[in-house]
């Protein structure tokens, strides 16, 4: 046991010696710099640093030895504890010369202010020029003064993102035309479902109210259909949200999120607002339609029951009782509801790798 335990300390100890300890904030191991460039390097990072506090540090290697330079870099970034404590505001610049990889890893505390793609876009767009050229030293000294401005000066950044955009006016178009048209199928099958349950909602408070369907079962249907109500609201809402975030993000050029907050909307979105809204949407407004329907020409009167429930009048009023037409839409629906799906995740580290 004592033996497995000695194996198992030193399997580990080798394993995090393999990641170099820093002992200044510019390691060329790859020798890619002259010494003066290494100088001029240490210098800014060094005063930078003293002043902002904020650690950009840059490591050069010859060769990552098989490993992926995401997992190299996020190793050394933590065995090296870069930047201040509780602030967790350090970047590390991991070039690897002969593999032609170079990566930019962020500390929590700065993933707000250089974001992913604010990273590969200083990688692609001001490192990895000057690397194809073997101008090491030009394109690590221009990503470095790019991060540090990116820091300090909002006003920088957003510069920044805006320059040179992603894709151009007719793509934008296209790429819109596409989103658009693809959400629409969701958008129109989800009304169609929508308007069918609520259809069906309406007449089974109906069926209560005339005696049609007794007060016992109506709980087991009203569920039922309050399922189809929630599943085909998702499929009718989901389409705007993301179509909005599309047309925020690539025809206004403008962070969607950050508008939800200066809106002004978020203070309604709370959970009262939101038991009240579904308190009308699901009782009183499918209440009155029904009421409203009973006198609409029809003159049906009140009535009371406790389990009767008309067949007749259910197969003629309630789309999921029916055998005919009804019956096949509500089959159809629930078959593509059934391909929706959802997820999530979280990454261990932000930035972003390039290649040449």
């Amino acid at each position: 046991m004592f033996l497995l335990l000695l194996f198992l300390w030193n399997f580990s100890f080798g394993q995090q010696n393999q990641y170099p300890k820093l002992r200044q904030i510019v390691t060329d191991e790859a020798n890619v710099f002259t010494q003066t460039q290494l100088d001029q390097l240490r210098q800014k990072l060094s005063s930078y640093e003293a002043e902002k506090t904020h650690q950009v540090v840059v490591l050069t290697i010859s060769s990552l030895q098989g490993e992926t330079i995401e997992g190299y870099a996020n190793a050394v970034f933590n065995r090296n504890q870069l930047g201040q404590k509780d602030q967790d505001n350090g970047v590390l610049i991991v070039l690897a010369k002969e593999d032609r990889q170079v990566r930019i890893e962020v500390g929590y505390g700065l993933e707000h202010l250089l974001t992913d793609a604010l990273s590969k876009r200083i990688i692609e767009q001001q490192m990895i020029p000057q690397f194809k050229e073997e101008n090491y030293y030009e394109g690590i000294n221009l990503g470095t003064d790019t991060i540090m401005n990116i820091i300090d000066d909002p006003e920088f950044a957003a510069e920044f993102a805006k320059d040179e955009p992603l894709l151009p006016i007719w793509g934008k178009v296209l790429l819109m035309l596409f989103v658009g048209g693809f959400l629409s199928l969701f958008f129109f099958f989800g009304g169609k479902a929508f308007l069918g349950s609520y259809k069906n909602l309406i007449n089974t408070y109906r069926g209560v109210l005339t005696g049609k369907i007794g007060l016992l079962p109506f709980p087991l249907m009203t569920i039922g259909t309050l399922i189809s109500l929630i599943v085909s609201l998702v499929f009718l809402l989901m389409p705007l949200l993301f179509f909005w975030v599309f047309l925020s993000a690539f025809a206004l050029e403008i962070d969607p999120f950050e508008s939800i907050e200066t809106s002004g909307l978020l203070p309604y979105l709370n959970q009262t607002n939101l038991v009240m809204a579904l308190l009308l949407l699901l009782v009183v407004v499918p209440l009155a339609l029904a009421l409203y329907r009973m006198k609409g020409g029809r003159e049906e009167s009140f009535g009371f029951s406790w389990t009767k429930n008309d067949k007749s009048f259910m197969k003629k009023h309630l789309t999921f009782s029916a055998s005919g037409r009804s019956g096949s839409s509500s089959r159809s629906y629930s078959s593509s509801s059934s391909s929706f799906s959802g997820g999530g995740g979280s990454s261990g580290g932000g930035g972003a790798s390039g290649s040449w």
